[in-house]
């Protein structure tokens, strides 16, 4: 029977416990920034969002499943943005 080097078999259990431990690790997860603002309802119009920060939906809003999953912008022929706001996503 060959013997193995003690330093070897230390390495391969250090390989292994790295490896497991990437692999316990949470997955991190994405999210979207989307402008806010809505000329439809308002008086006074708040738009384009885009003079403000954007919303994070991860830092923000706390969506850490992906329930948000694209931005949506409203603009007329001429360029004006009425609305922007990010639209959640509706699993089927």
């Amino acid at each position: 029977m060959r013997n193995i080097p003690s330093f070897l078999s230390a390495t391969a259990a250090a390989a292994a416990a790295a490896m497991l431990f990437l692999a316990l690790m949470p997955q991190p997860t994405g999210s979207i920034m989307c402008y806010k603002c809505d000329a439809l309802k308002q008086e006074r119009s708040d738009c384009p969002g885009t003079y403000r920060r954007p919303v994070d939906t991860f830092r923000d809003l706390g969506d850490r499943g992906g329930l948000y999953t694209h931005c949506l912008e409203i603009k007329l022929r001429n360029g004006t943005v009425v609305h922007q706001v990010r639209k959640k996503h509706f699993f089927s």
